[in-house]
């Protein structure tokens, strides 16, 4: 379960239902990856519920009557873990028990929590004790009746601050968030100190009730660590504030920074300058949907800048990470809050700056070239600091690869009941995987293993409070369990079959597929395999209907105009609009957005020498993800030094965050090419354009 299924169920819980286009709008994602979120929710309540819990009428998921709530938010903040597969510790259970005592006003009985957390009435009756110490900790009068079991006596905005405290417990023993790979960044900060900055940023999270999508999550993880540094290289030296007025210091972002600061030198012992505050803002408000606003409206102006920077970047260095979409939303969200911070007058400083200049003094050339080739260097600051953030993007993408094809996980197994069954565990793991087994540890000595040793995931057979990703397996490992192992490595990187080849050498297809094999790999799981495969190519069919368009369909069906004659660059953006309200994609009003934004932010629309890619947010006009390529007759300007004249124009319009995405990535291909530049200035039908534009998907799509 992912940070915005568990956003999505608290709403549920709390309110009953939620607005897909809002929740959507928040996150910067599709209605329909919200539809996809509410079909796994379901799965996952099944039980619970037993059947649909979840319901969609006119846009709103709502809560079926009858489901109960108090499970539905526990379920948000624990994940939907089996608790007869992974049994909870006892901190777990005691937390959990608060919870359902503090959301509803009934007795619970020893019996209830039993049955709940798969444990014996005898376990449950010590439970109970210290339930009952936490909740006099925290002002909860507890209620004990020997004929109908315990409550708790508390008005409502005390059950409320309890239940907070308790999910940010059961956060921080639990590691309930994801959204963070350390191990693409361990040759700059320790593991132990990204792990705490992590847990301050969970928390804050909770306090604010302000969840982060997991790149932005990891974004900021980032940038606390590279602020850490700097406090600590600048000896508290004053930093450059932002401009006046910048930032409202009600606002929730700016209340979530400050929580983040005071925490960050409460725990590290530094004391960060106040203009920290307004950084971290800028990385809370710069985040998924939001980032659009903030910036101006730069959206598909600022994919594609991105894009494009990827692939120069890939074509300098001879490694291909066009397909890397981890990289991607990395740079993307950076870039965001660049263009926001600039607005705002502030200057990022990157206490890496020097190591990274020097060391990868020519990769730091070629970003920079690339940068400048892609446009985003007249929006975004372009001093050292900020280019070796972005930099570090590239690098940390590049050791990510390496992690993945390079090495086998290192593995420690621990093991309460004995040196023999630990032997045997291992054995287990080394005829299941490909890793170095570095040692079998009693747990007693478990909380000697600590992050930054080169230790990749712990195997144990008894719960952890460890730094280190940590797997629970019986002492005697089950199919099940040897398959959660499997997982694991798999999410830190580490591939298990050497028969195929690295996942982020596959298409997204074949990704999945490929995950889909190595679960069910063996003899004995072939109906499985079977059941699995077809479940899956029949998500695939329902999701036709909202795919990817390639740039190909939208630029069939008279989408294509050459010649177009205009004088000015009003008149042109209405020209690049025209074929697509002739085919009912759009309607006028778009256009008339178009411009505005035009005049408001300037030729940003000028993605490169002659080249447009007019276009607005979804808001007004747009019935269907559609784009136009318009040739005209004579160049006219926008207003841009670098790129004017325009002489051909790419209209966008998009229904969604991602259905257009494929298709920019073929734009950022073929504006590449002299080939297409050459046949956009002499093709004498649009039909030659879209047939080349397809045989170049063909191609592209080959090379995958």
């Amino acid at each position: 379960m992912n940070t915005r299924q568990r956003h999505e169920l608290k709403l549920l819980a709390e309110q009953g239902d939620f607005d897909l286009e809002g929740v959507a709008s928040d996150f910067g994602v599709s209605v329909r990856s919200i539809r996809y979120d509410i079909d796994d929710l379901n799965n996952l309540l099944l039980e619970v519920a037993g059947s649909d819990a979840i319901v969609v009428r006119q846009k709103s998921a709502q809560l079926r009557p009858g489901v109960p709530r108090h499970k539905i938010m526990e379920l948000s903040f624990v994940g939907g873990r089996d608790y007869n597969v992974s049994p909870p510790s006892t901190q777990e259970r005691v937390l959990l028990s608060v919870f359902t005592l503090c959301w509803g006003d009934d007795f619970v009985t020893i019996q209830n929590l039993a049955d709940d957390y798969c444990v014996s009435r005898i376990t449950a009756s010590r439970d109970l004790q210290k339930v009952r110490e936490y909740c006099e900790d925290h002002g909860l009068k507890f209620v004990s009746n020997r004929g109908r079991g315990v409550r708790v006596d508390a008005d409502e905005r005390t059950r409320r601050h309890v239940i907070s405290q308790v999910i940010r417990d059961y956060g921080s023993i639990a590691g309930v968030h994801s959204g963070l790979e350390v191990a693409d960044y361990l040759k700059w900060f320790s593991e132990c100190e990204l792990q705490q900055i992590a847990a301050i940023v969970r928390e804050a999270e909770q306090v604010s009730d302000l969840f982060l999508d997991d790149v932005s999550f990891e974004a900021m993880v980032i940038h606390i660590a590279l602020s850490i540094k700097r406090s600590k290289s600048h000896d508290g030296a004053a930093v450059e504030p932002p401009r006046a007025n910048a930032f409202d210091e009600s606002s929730l972002q700016y209340q979530m920074a400050d929580f983040i600061v005071r925490k960050v030198e409460d725990v590290f012992g530094v004391c960060l300058p106040e203009a920290e505050h307004a950084y971290i803002a800028v990385h809370i408000g710069a985040r998924s949907s939001e980032a659009v606003t903030a910036v101006g409206g730069y959206d598909a102006v600022l994919e594609f800048m991105c894009m494009s920077t990827i692939a120069e970047v890939s074509r300098e260095m001879g490694t291909d990470l066009t397909h890397d979409s981890h990289l991607y939303e990395r740079l993307l969200q950076h870039v965001s809050g660049s263009v926001y911070r600039k607005q705002a007058g502030l200057l990022l400083e990157n206490p890496l700056r020097d190591e990274l200049l020097e060391n990868y003094a020519e990769h730091a050339e070629l970003v920079t070239r690339a940068l400048e080739h892609s446009g985003l260097a007249q929006i975004m600051e372009m001093t050292d600091d900020e280019v070796t953030y972005v930099l570090l993007h590239f690098e940390a993408a590049l050791v990510g690869g390496e992690v993945e094809r390079g090495r086998h996980a290192n593995v420690v197994v621990v093991c309460s009941t004995g040196v023999g069954t630990a032997e045997l565990l291992a054995a287990e793991l080394r005829r299941s995987f490909d890793v170095n087994l570095i040692a079998t540890v009693p747990s007693h000595q478990a909380c000697y293993l600590v992050g930054g040793t080169g230790i990749d995931l712990i195997v144990s057979t008894v719960p952890l409070d460890a730094e280190v990703p940590c797997v629970v397996v019986r002492p005697l490992p089950r199919e099940e369990d040897v398959e959660r192992i499997g997982d694991a490595l798999r999410d830190l990187g580490f591939g298990n079959d050497v028969d195929f080849p690295p996942l982020r050498d596959m298409g997204v297809e074949a990704r999945n597929v490929a995950r889909i094999l190595r679960r069910n790999a063996g003899k004995d799981q072939e109906a499985q395999l079977v059941q699995e495969l077809r479940s899956y190519l029949e998500q695939k069919n329902h999701q036709e209907r909202e795919r990817s368009y390639m740039l190909s369909e939208l630029l069939e069906g008279g989408h294509v105009v050459l010649d177009a004659e205009c004088s000015t660059w009003e008149e042109a953006v209405r020209a690049s609009g025209m074929p697509l309200v002739a085919t009912g994609d759009i309607t006028e009003e778009y256009i008339d957005a178009v411009i505005a934004n035009i005049n408001e932010a300037g030729p940003y629309v000028v993605i490169t020498k002659n080249v447009a890619l007019p276009h607005a947010t979804n808001r007004v006009g747009v019935n269907r993800t559609a784009m136009s390529c318009v040739r005209l007759k004579t160049p006219v300007e926008f207003g841009s030094a670098e790129n004017d004249p325009v002489k051909y124009e790419f209209m966008l319009a998009t229904v969604d965050a991602t259905s257009h995405i494929q298709a920019l990535m073929s734009l950022v291909g073929l504006l590449r090419t002299k080939e297409f530049l050459d046949l956009l200035a002499t093709a004498g039908s649009g039909d030659e354009i879209v047939s080349y534009v397809k045989d170049f998907e063909k191609n592209h799509d080959s090379e995958r």
